[in-house]
């Protein structure tokens, strides 16, 4: 279970999140085989995009295919908008392409996992 804080004032966003990282589960034949373990309770899942206008925290999964939940979001920004865009446009593109990442990754079973984020934006 993780936990998930955020606090949004009219000039700022705070958010925050437990610091707790697991291993992978392994699953076969529909069940849970072997639960996933504590790896630390030190994994920092808050971060910053776009030069802190928008803010956020990932819970759940925290990374796949050798990079964190951020960089993942980093290279979707970079790359697939463009400055201007309306939030809601960002935040498809940012559902849609996370997704499809997720599901080209063939260690990730998509339907035992979960991913939740909290973007904040500045507008």
């Amino acid at each position: 279970m993780s936990i998930v804080l955020a606090f949004v004032h009219d000039k700022y966003a705070v958010v925050a999140s437990d610091g707790r990282k697991t291993s992978p589960a392994y699953f076969e034949n529909g069940g849970l085989r072997i639960k996933g373990a504590i790896e630390n309770d030190n994994c920092d899942k808050t971060f910053e995009l776009d030069q802190g206008t928008i803010v956020g925290v990932s819970a759940g999964l925290t990374e796949f295919d050798d990079k964190t939940i951020e960089t993942h979001l980093r290279e979707i920004i970079e790359t697939d908008c463009t400055e201007g865009d309306e939030m809601e446009k960002v935040l498809n593109t940012v559902k849609d392409r996370m997704r499809e990442r997720l599901e080209s990754n063939k260690k990730i079973i998509i339907n035992e996992r979960k991913l939740d984020l909290i973007l904040i934006a500045s507008l």
